[in-house]
């Protein structure tokens, strides 16, 4: 070495690799890349979303931090930009990728709903069936079974070839992972709710109970509106 040189500019050369937050990013990229986001705790999800706003820093610090005060992950992520920006460390920058999150998840929702709608009240019920009319085949007292979830979200909306097929309507439930049904029968001219609509729904109601799923409702649909068997206190 040169007499008077500065140690510290000889090629630069350290010791030991950076352990700065360059180094640290790329090794939790890899790790997401070889383990995917479920590899991730919660404050690494928040601290790699944090990288995006503050860049140059180390992150780990600032999400661990934010959780502790929040609570948790979902906390954080649906917190106003207003409380984000208050947290230590935190910039507008990093608020506004934050906020990312929630409108990718309201977005992803809506997109969700379109597709699989939750028809937990009559209104959204009413909606739907005018959007989706039944095919021609089951215009004339042919039957019609919604398959819903645990939140009344459509799985399935199908026709029963069979009408007296209880089995076929609870493998089909089973098979969509649905835990509720809601029936329709297409009738001619003004609806009225039948003795075979009741003795079919009782049927179906004792075959799905053994294996928890629920029977909402069976609804006669006719000319000028509906007759719902449970409003009448038919089941």
């Amino acid at each position: 070495m040169q007499v008077g040189a500065d140690p510290s500019a000889a090629g630069d050369k350290k010791p030991f690799a950076s352990t700065g937050p360059h180094g640290h990013r790329g090794r939790m990229r890899t790790r997401l890349l070889a383990g995917g986001a479920d590899a991730l705790a919660d404050y690494e999800i928040l601290e790699m979303l944090l990288f995006l706003g503050i860049p140059r820093r180390d992150t780990k610090p600032l999400a661990k931090a934010a959780i502790n005060q929040i609570g948790d992950l979902g906390g954080v992520l649906a917190a106003p930009a207003s409380v984000l920006r208050d947290l230590p460390g935190f910039t507008p920058q990093s608020a506004r990728v934050i906020r990312l999150v929630e409108v990718a998840a309201a977005r992803l929702e809506r997109a969700e709903l379109r597709q699989q709608p939750i028809l937990n009240n009559w209104d959204r019920l009413d909606a739907y069936l005018q959007a989706n009319p039944p095919p021609e085949a089951l215009r004339s007292d042919g039957l019609r079974v919604l398959y819903l979830d645990n939140r009344n979200r459509l799985l399935g909306d199908e026709r029963q070839a069979e009408a007296e097929d209880v089995a076929e309507v609870v493998r089909r439930a089973l098979a969509l992972h649905a835990t509720a049904l809601l029936l329709l029968r297409e009738a001619a001219g003004v609806p009225r709710a039948a003795e075979a609509d009741v003795a079919r729904t009782a049927r179906l109601r004792a075959a799905a109970a053994v294996l928890s799923i629920a029977v909402h409702d069976h609804l006669v649909l006719g000319e000028g509106g509906s007759v719902s068997l449970r409003r009448l206190g038919l089941i």
